[in-house]
């Protein structure tokens, strides 16, 4: 059978490691469980402060592949 191109321009070009796959998921855990700890802060202006912070940090080392 015969696979059109249109199909095949929708098939991922790389895809990830386990080990990778597995980082990337402990990672957005992380990042979400700072996020939900942020919610229990009471000065606004601290939550934002490191919010933007650990955004920060996660956007520089984005792209890291070794743990």
């Amino acid at each position: 059978m015969f696979v059109g191109s249109a199909v095949c321009a929708k098939l991922p070009q790389a895809t990830m490691s386990l080990k990778q796959f597995m980082l990337r998921a402990e990672a957005i855990k992380l990042y979400r469980n700072i996020l939900r700890q942020l919610q229990k802060l009471p000065d606004k202006i601290q939550r934002k402060e490191i919010r933007d912070w650990a955004r920060a940090e996660f956007e520089i080392h984005r792209h890291q592949e070794k743990e």
